[in-house]
């Protein structure tokens, strides 16, 4: 019979299991049942500044920044995770944001907000909350309007056949 000898087993942050061994490491996934974890919103490492040219809709993750155009529908993701799940609230500098026709807290926590004017400019929170606690990240979020200046010119038609 061959001898058995232990193999290293690693768990990271993000509950994947690896098992080194032979020629290849070998991922299992799996979710650890010891009980309620604390809620993460997860942030990119480095945070990004988007700059809009037009008004194409926009997607960005949380702690990322955005300057767009008005009327552009902005996404900002909310990534989190915990047990139990955590739910998703958002505040708009301070203050709640619930759903209307311009503010959408979407399924995944995503917050939309259609058709951006000057005054959505401001800092949006997102917030993981669950009975294990509780975590936030910001975004900054500003609108430039674009405007144009018309100028109307009236001519007076001749009038003929009058002395």
């Amino acid at each position: 019979m061959g001898v058995i000898s232990p193999v290293p087993i690693l768990l990271n942050d993000e509950h994947v299991l690896s098992v080194e061994g032979a020629s290849q490491k070998l991922r299992l996934f799996f979710m650890i049942f010891t009980g309620p974890s604390k809620p993460k919103v997860k942030i990119p490492e480095k945070s990004r500044t988007i700059e809009a040219q037009d008004q194409s809709p926009i997607t960005l993750i949380i702690a990322d920044n955005v300057t767009a155009l008005v009327n552009t529908s902005i996404t900002i993701q909310c990534p989190n995770r915990g047990v139990p799940t955590p739910t998703v609230t958002w505040t708009k500098d301070g203050e709640q944001i619930a759903n209307d026709r311009r503010y959408t807290i979407q399924d995944d926590g995503s917050l939309l907000i259609s058709e951006v004017v000057e005054d959505d400019s401001a800092r949006y929170t997102c917030t993981a909350d669950s009975v294990a606690g509780k975590n936030s990240a910001s975004s900054m979020v500003k609108i430039e309007g674009t405007y144009f200046l018309i100028s109307l010119c009236y001519v007076a038609p001749k009038v003929v056949g009058f002395s």
